[in-house]
């Protein structure tokens, strides 16, 4: 998880490796006293949902609710595609190779 911090404005941004969209916690627009927890895309989970004093809790309160979550759907397939495609490359070295075949024709 890797944290931005901008004081001049009262801005956090959060990237994580389980998901693919940033969290940003920032000062909210209607009220000038209290911080909020917001997804780039998508909305914002009921757990994270609310006012926060200040911009430390609401990153530790990002914090626990990612320590506790699986990468999402998004991510685990872009995993398995590079997986899949570091794996197909590596088997396609067939060419130069002799093939024996037996049967009728030999």
């Amino acid at each position: 998880m890797k944290v931005d911090h901008s004081p001049e404005q009262q801005l956090c941004t959060i990237k994580s490796d389980k998901m693919v969209s940033d969290i940003l916690v920032r000062k909210k627009p209607a009220d000038h006293h209290f911080f909020e927890v917001k997804f780039t895309t998508g909305a914002t989970p009921s757990e994270l949902s609310g006012r926060y004093s200040n911009i430390d809790s609401g990153v530790r309160a990002v914090e626990s609710y990612l320590r506790g979550r699986r990468p999402t759907a998004t991510v685990r397939r872009d995993e398995y595609s590079k997986e899949r495609k570091k794996n197909n490359g590596s088997n396609n070295q067939t060419e130069g190779s002799k093939h024996i075949r037996k049967g009728s024709d030999n």
